[in-house]
């Protein structure tokens, strides 16, 4: 080292740390190699490019043959793939290498994509993180009357009677302070709760179980299914999942789920053809109404044999009208759906990966759950086992958050993008609100 102009304090330095060691440093690929006492573990990232993959899996098993050579190895658990045209199988020995849509590296996070909302979320979440646990929303209860006018106007709300704005000023405060007492006792700073649409709102109604045909039949999932679930999903990562949508006050929460549903089983058997289909056109066009919920299977299997119109071609408007559809403008065929069995958590895994794409599934949606924001887990306490399911949403995946340490199933929710992490819903397992308990349902279209 001290030829090649090492100063003498790092040599000491390195000499003093590294006593009795059998590893080997050359600086640069240039002069002597030199011997560093004491056990010492090299640890880097490397960024590969190429123009193709057959380009890429030359470079990583060089990259790997090599390293080996001199005695270190690739950290294949965290080697990802990522890329903007076609994937193909990159195997390193025996191990095939994961693609992932974006990766975390220097901080920031990388992807082919437009990831600039994502990061600037994930950078306010991690700078929230660097105050204190705590910091919340608070609201000022004296001045509950004042957050209420503020709320009419920023939802556009309107009340037919001065009893009607007592009654829902009420509900209103109430919420208030039960948001102040969440966030109080919150411990994680990447979830909170906060003012909604729903502030002035009563529970919602539990769902409708008047119309549901008495022939529908009820699956059990596969044990295969089962057994072989991944530890972690998200099927946004395979396009199979079309944008946040907003029920507003039409209680339909289950044809919203069951489209979404439509929407993924169509896009994987097309593959990929993602298409955000109309929910207006089950609302014309079939026995549901905007006033009650039903259930999703039979939205389902009233619309078999239909072909379904795209959000574009037939928008929502939260009001029961006449059927405007066009079959001419039809773009996917929908052949009804099936009811699944899911009495407990790894059944309810096994059906979503079994299935190959989303499902619906009904839980309990309570006034904690509807002021839950951030990308954080949701932990509501105020559902207990065996309520009476009120709400339809589309599960698409699960997994286990790294802040909290909670597992969680992932959800796409109707109530809009100002609610959850941008209308997606991180939803504590462990917490007794009956989600996937019954109404569990698969659509098949193509």
């Amino acid at each position: 080292m001290r030829t090649q102009g090492v100063e003498h304090k790092y040599i000491r330095l390195i000499r003093n740390v590294y006593n009795n060691s059998t590893s080997c440093i050359q600086l640069e690929k240039k002069g002597d190699i030199f011997r560093i006492q004491k056990g010492v573990r090299f640890a880097d990232d490397i960024v590969l490019f190429a123009k193709s993959p057959e380009e890429l899996d030359v470079m990583i098993n060089e990259l790997s043959q090599e390293s080996l050579k001199v005695g270190l190895g690739m950290n294949l658990e965290k080697t990802k793939l990522m890329t903007n045209g076609e994937k193909h199988v990159i195997m390193v020995g025996e191990n095939t290498i994961e693609y992932v849509e974006e990766y975390i590296y220097l901080g920031q996070i990388i992807s082919p994509h437009d990831a600039i909302e994502k990061e600037v979320e994930r950078r306010a979440v991690n700078g929230w993180k660097n105050f204190a646990l705590g910091w919340y929303p608070q609201y000022d209860l004296e001045k509950a009357e004042e957050h209420f006018a503020d709320f009419i106007e920023k939802y556009d709300k309107k009340y037919e009677s001065a009893e009607e704005i007592q009654k829902r000023f009420e509900i209103f405060k109430k919420r208030l302070e039960n948001i102040n007492e969440w966030n109080k006792n919150n411990k994680y700073t990447n979830v909170w709760y906060a003012v909604n649409q729903f502030a002035d709102q009563e529970e919602l109604k539990p769902l409708d179980q008047s119309a549901i045909r008495n022939t529908t039949k009820v699956i059990e999932v596969e044990k295969e299914f089962i057994l072989n679930a991944p530890d972690e999903l998200d099927y946004r990562n395979q396009n199979l999942v079309t944008e946040v949508k907003d029920q507003s006050t039409c209680l339909i929460c289950y044809v919203f789920a069951a489209i979404g549903a439509v929407e993924g089983m169509h896009a994987k058997k097309s593959g990929g053809d993602l298409q955000s289909l109309s929910e207006q056109q089950v609302l014309d066009c079939t026995s549901a109404v905007c006033e009650h919920g039903g259930m999703p299977v039979d939205a389902l299997n009233e619309m078999a044999g239909k072909k379904l119109m795209t959000e574009l071609d037939y928008p929502f408007t939260p009001k029961k009208g006449n059927c405007r559809a066009d079959p001419s403008k039809g773009k996917v065929n929908v052949n009804g759906g099936t009811v699944i069995n899911t009495p407990d958590i790894e059944s309810l895994k096994g059906a979503l990966y079994g299935n190959g794409a989303p499902i619906v599934v009904g839980l309990y949606a309570g006034s904690q759950l509807q002021a839950c924001t951030g990308p954080g887990v949701c932990s509501p306490n105020d559902c207990t086992a065996g309520q009476q399911l009120n709400h339809a949403v589309l599960l698409i995946g699960y997994g286990k958050d790294a802040a909290s340490g909670k597992s969680y199933w992932l959800f796409k929710n109707s109530w809009g993008t100002g609610v959850g992490d941008q209308g997606f819903f991180k939803l504590d397992m462990s917490c007794p609100c009956g989600l996937g308990s019954a109404y569990t349902t698969t659509a098949d279209a193509d």
